[in-house]
Formats: structure tokens, C-alpha cells, sequence
């Protein structure tokens, strides 16, 4: 990652906490949480499927980091976008790129529309996928591709793979057509890359990790063990034209922009259980 770019990070994703993560329920968060153990040793302690947060050991009390996840205070490593005008307030402590740079929804077309996962690849100095399969896959996790081939995006997506100090990918997408990396999408959804909570507790997914592993030279995993519901949550989509800044709510636990004009938000909906 280029020093502008890294530099604008929040301090605290250069050194290890004393914490554990939150992983999501996609394959993005799949990868990221592998690459977070791999480069820290964090494990997850907590699962949220945006109407449940569950936790697996209730005695570890340590802060959770989220994954993938905007979360509207706390640390966090995300890709979305949450400010709605130059002038929104963010959460400093997200490693977002959207976030560092200031981009709103004000200037939808400069964000940073790639994945978490390929944005800790950059943030931490992860080699690249030592095989054409596992570039096209990295490229192609919250369809990361998409910018490239659109003439809205083009400059944009090939400023943001540079600053990450990913040329070589700007070559692959000068090679291959966007109907390669929708057929790599569709074949990830029909073997379902999402992850589920079992009625038992356990966290699973259909994906095939060991095969992913191998092409993106990353050990994937999901956490083994029973996870315990510990909060409940509302979800429900908003419109930035008549919605106050999400920020200053504390009963919101996560917000994300997924349109120029509008979003998902959750917000608490009862005390934590036993």
C-alpha cells in the first residue's frame, strides 16, 4: 500500500490487540478473518448475521473488532460507505478506505467498490495469489471487478488497485472480459459462499474452503464451537435524503450506504440475553 494511503489508517491496525473479531455471514469476511489470524492470531469470538450477534466463549469479555462490518463505534476493517455528505461524521477507529478519504455519498462515483479482504491484503503487504485462479477470485469477492468495466468507475478503480500497489491486477482486468469473473461469481453462489448459524450453534458454509485456500494461498476457516445469541436486531433500509446523520444514534449498531441514495441499518432491538 502506497504511504499516502497507509498513513491516513487508524494507528491502532498496525499493532496487535488484545481482542477477537467479528466475522460476518460472506465469503468476504470469510477471508479477511483468515488473513487477520494469519497476520495477528485473532480468532472469532463473535458471529453477526445482521438480525443476530452470537458469541462463542461468554466469559472472554475482550473488545470484538468487526470484519467486514460498518459498525457505528468501534475498531473495525470495512469497505462500505457510511457518510452521507462531505460533512457526516465517521467512525475513526474503522480501517475503511471510504472512511480515511473522506468519500461520501456525495461522490459516489470516487469510492473505493472493492473488498475487505483485498484491501488487507494491500494494508498488511500480502503477496498476491501465486496463481491466475486465485487473482481471479480475489478480484472477484464482492464482485470487486465491477468498477473496471465501467466506464463511471474505470479511472477511479484503477487509481485504488495502484495506491494498494496492485498494477499487476489492472493487467488481468485488461485481459479478461467481465463475463469470466460473473461466471467466477455465479459458480461461488451456487456452491453458496454465505455463512450460517445452525439451530445447535455452530457456525458453517457450504463453500468449499479447501480448494479456496489453495487458490488464494490463504487458510480459509470458519470458528468450530457453539455460538450463543447475546443481541437481536431491527434491520431496515433508509433514505439518506430524509435521514439525520446515522452516527449520532447510539441505538444503531451498524449502517452501511448500499446505494448512492440509500442503505440498510440495524438497530438494537432488546437487551443482551443469558
Amino acid at each position: 500500500m502506497q504511504k499516502q494511503l497507509l498513513d491516513l489508517f487508524p494507528q491502532w491496525v498496525h499493532q496487535k490487540q488484545d481482542a477477537n473479531l467479528i466475522m460476518t455471514n460472506d465469503l468476504d469476511s470469510i477471508v479477511s478473518c483468515s488473513i487477520l489470524k494469519q497476520v495477528f492470531g485473532y480468532e472469532v469470538n463473535q458471529y453477526y448475521s445482521f438480525s443476530k450477534l452470537s458469541q462463542k466463549d461468554l466469559t472472554d469479555n475482550r473488545e470484538c473488532i468487526g470484519v467486514d462490518l460498518a459498525i457505528r463505534k468501534g475498531k473495525t476493517y470495512d469497505n462500505h460507505l457510511t457518510m452521507f455528505n462531505d460533512s457526516s461524521n465517521v467512525n475513526f477507529e474503522s480501517a475503511n478506505i471510504n472512511s480515511v478519504l473522506g468519500i461520501s455519498a456525495e461522490r459516489y462515483h470516487e469510492k473505493f467498490a472493492m473488498s475487505t479482504a483485498i484491501m488487507l491484503w494491500s494494508l498488511y503487504d500480502l503477496p498476491l495469489p501465486n496463481t491466475l485462479e486465485g487473482k481471479l477470485i480475489l478480484l472477484s469477492i464482492d464482485s470487486g471487478f465491477k468498477g473496471h468495466y465501467d466506464e463511471r468507475f474505470n479511472t477511479v478503480h484503477n487509481k485504488y488497485l495502484e495506491l494498494m500497489g496492485f498494477t499487476e491486477l489492472i493487467d488481468i482486468l485488461n485481459t479478461y472480459d467481465k463475463s469470466l469473473f460473473e461466471k467466477i461469481v455465479r459458480q461461488m453462489k451456487e456452491q453458496d459462499d454465505r455463512v450460517y448459524r445452525r439451530k445447535s450453534g455452530e457456525i458453517y458454509t457450504n463453500l468449499n474452503l479447501e480448494n479456496t485456500s489453495k487458490w488464494l494461498c490463504v487458510h480459509l476457516e470458519v470458528p468450530n464451537g457453539q455460538f450463543t445469541t447475546i443481541q437481536e436486531f431491527e434491520n431496515e433500509k433508509f433514505e439518506r435524503k430524509y435521514t439525520n446523520d446515522l452516527m449520532d444514534y447510539k441505538s444503531i449498531f451498524s449502517f452501511a450506504l448500499t446505494h448512492k441514495n440509500y442503505g440498510m441499518m440495524s438497530t438494537y432491538r432488546k437487551e443482551k440475553q443469558t
